[in-house]
């Protein structure tokens, strides 16, 4: 009998393992190790971390890492370089792969487009002929879904063969310039992990955190930045949050130690005017488990997202699965694909903070509302946005006829 040959996807990022990223890249990195679940193999070719192994296994991934020859300044820009030519040694070796997918490109010293060393590794996947896949996952511009900033940009997309969109504007960006390489994949959520915690559960954990009863909790999650609109739910807090026995709870990374890409100059404004009222607010910073990640958010009321720009917008809807009535942005084919109006939770314009404080005023006055909206959220997201059948959309895509 013929010995079934194992699929194979290599990722390549410069960020992997520890994880210092955002949600698009953390949900890369889970839907890999569901796929190795399903016996995919995934090699992840990632840029050496100060402290860890050169390869280690991983949740079923094989992490393979870049030699260093150092951690400062200048020994980290010579790591870039190492960086490009030990991948395209690595990925050359490796045998049976089926798939490329491609995610954090840097450059080195600003002399050489990033893109320029990509086209490279795109080159020698064409030899393997692997599927060449990378994800699509922000609006390249405030006034632009996708552009390409350059000729070997440009090129590195064309060599493509799928360009995998979170929502549906990001691929209408993509649809205009690489029409036959668009492809949807809204994310899913781990809605096995994010659930509506017993009543019980949930009264001893605000406790235990110092939530009284009949206070409300809002809670924010995401970067601390203005392009996440955390300086409308600071005003908003400020001006209500003691008067109404409200409290705060803010879950992301606002330190440099938490992750590379804070800006702590912009944090320190964002936050600087809860000082009056920071007896009633919750820094949590980056909470990598999700476990424990579901437990706080779930612990909330309301969950508030007044974002300016995204590609999908993944916090809100891990809210709704954990029961959360949720206020957000309406940004058209990129958040209104999970929240229905007035029914799992309510929309703003994009910075409106008159609606949005009359919405935490609303929510925040009525119980009775919140759970219903909770309970409708959570029913939407199992229906639509489930994990099971994301890893199934997904596992088409890397290995389906192209």
């Amino acid at each position: 009998m013929a010995e079934i040959k194992k699929r194979k996807i290599v990722f390549v990022s410069h960020y992997y393992w520890p994880p210092h990223f955002g949600g698009g890249l953390r949900l890369v990195t889970e839907r890999l190790e569901s796929l190795s679940q399903r016996g995919v193999e995934v090699v992840a070719l990632t840029s050496g971390v100060e402290g860890f192994l050169s390869s280690e296994l991983r949740n079923g991934i094989k992490i393979k890492r870049s030699p260093t020859v150092g951690f400062g300044r200048i020994a980290r820009r010579i790591n870039r370089l190492i960086y490009w030519f030990w991948l395209y040694f690595m990925f050359l070796f490796e045998k049976n792969v089926d798939v490329l997918h491609v995610e954090v490109v840097l450059g080195v010293l600003g002399i050489i487009n990033p893109y320029s060393y990509l086209r490279v590794l795109l080159w020698l996947a064409k030899l393997k002929k692997a599927r060449k896949v990378v994800d699509h996952s922000l609006t390249t511009t405030d006034e632009e879904a996708f552009a390409t900033k350059s000729g070997s940009e440009a090129k590195a997309y064309q060599a493509m063969d799928m360009i995998v969109s979170v929502s549906p504007l990001l691929q209408e960006g993509v649809e205009r310039v690489y029409p036959e390489s668009a492809v949807l994949s809204v994310c899913g959520i781990h809605n096995e992990i994010y659930t509506i915690p017993k009543i019980e559960d949930k009264k001893a954990f605000r406790l235990k955190n110092g939530v009284q009863d009949g206070e409300v909790v809002f809670a924010f999650m995401g970067s601390f930045e203005y392009r996440k609109g955390l300086d409308m739910i600071v005003e908003a807090f400020v001006k209500y949050g003691r008067e109404h026995k409200w409290r705060l709870c803010l879950i992301g990374p606002y330190r440099k130690s938490e992750s590379p890409y804070v800006r702590e100059n912009e944090v320190e404004e964002l936050i600087a005017p809860l000082k009056p009222v920071e007896d009633l607010v919750t820094y949590w910073g980056k909470i990598d488990e999700r476990e424990r990640l579901a437990e706080v958010l779930a612990a909330a009321d309301v969950f508030l997202f007044p974002t300016r720009r995204e590609g999908f917008g993944i916090a809100p809807l891990e809210a709704m699965a954990a029961g959360l009535p949720v206020i957000i942005t309406r940004i058209p084919g990129v958040t209104d694909l999970g929240n229905v109006e007035g029914e799992t939770g309510f929309y703003i314009e994009m910075n409106d903070q008159e609606t949005l404080e009359k919405r935490m005023l609303e929510l925040g006055a009525d119980a009775e509302l919140r759970h219903k909206m909770g309970l409708a959220g959570n029913a939407r997201i199992n229906q639509e946005f489930g994990w099971e059948q994301y890893i199934d959309e997904w596992e088409q895509i890397y290995f389906g006829k192209q």
